[in-house]
This record gives structure tokens, sequence and C-alpha cells, in this order.
């Protein structure tokens, strides 16, 4: 289910967020990095106590 991850991360960069962290509940990640949004974090959702801020938004 990586794919809605990464789906989730590019709307809320392209909906004006400026970095984005997209977690992951696998025990690798499935990329090293989005070539499309290199501004989107990727890390395992076991390092989330790094992260010192959350942000969740839906748009209508």
């Amino acid at each position: 289910m990586s794919g809605a991850v990464i789906l989730a991360a590019s709307a809320a960069l392209l909906a004006g967020c400026g970095k984005s962290y997209a977690l992951f509940a696998q025990s690798s990640l499935p990329m090293p990095i989005i070539p499309q949004y290199p501004e989107i974090m990727l890390n395992l959702a076991e390092n989330w106590k790094n992260i010192n801020a959350i942000a969740i938004s839906a748009a209508a």
C-alpha cells in the first residue's frame, strides 16, 4: 500500500505544503527517493518519534 502514502504526500505538496514526510509501516522503504517530488521525506513509521509536528489536511 505504499502508493497511497506517496499519493497523499504528493497531494499535500500540491495543496501548498512546503515539505512533507511520508511514513511507511513496512520494515524497509519501497524506494530511496521520489524523483518527481524530492521535498517528500521518506521514512519508516517506527521512526515517528523524530518528528515534532504532524499536520493532517483534507480538501473538499
